[in-house]
């Protein structure tokens, strides 16, 4: 059921048509030829024409592979260890800011202030923690937060 579900989805977004078109005829051709109904001399032909269809698709998925990876980007530019120079100008601009670290020890002490300013104004402060039940989240519920707990 589940290749036949992966047909249905290439089908109806359009996918891998040429392929689906090709094995179809493929297969119509080879039961024709078993039963007498194709001439050998047009089978060549079909054949020839078959192979040259598969390899434009080939091309095709290869450029869809090449532009993929230039797509792609480079982990160490979007993972930083330092925030860069205008983190704070972006922060107090920002209406959502998603946060993530492994305990954000060190990011929670210096923007404390920014980040509590942006939650009054009524932005969105999501934050992701790696090990949120660590000793740099303790630490924070105990500064004197109006909350006396890790939560």
């Amino acid at each position: 059921m589940n290749k036949f579900q992966n047909f249905l989805n290439d089908i109806r977004s359009g996918e891998n048509i040429e392929l689906y078109i090709i094995m179809l005829a493929a297969f119509v051709l080879l039961i024709l030829d078993r039963f007498g109904y194709v001439d050998p001399e047009w089978m060549y032909s079909i054949n020839i024409a078959i192979l040259a269809l598969i390899a434009i698709s080939l091309l095709g998925n290869r450029r869809q592979i090449e532009s993929l990876r230039e797509m792609s980007y480079d982990v160490n530019k979007t993972f930083m260890n330092e925030f860069p120079d205008d983190f704070e100008n972006k922060l107090l601009s920002s209406n959502e800011i998603w946060i993530l670290g492994l305990t954000l020890g060190k990011t929670s002490i210096r923007y404390q202030h920014d980040l509590r300013r942006a939650l009054r104004s009524g932005r969105h402060v999501k934050v992701m923690l790696l090990n949120p039940h660590g000793l740099a989240i303790q630490i924070a519920a105990k500064r004197g937060y109006d909350r006396q707990d890790m939560e």
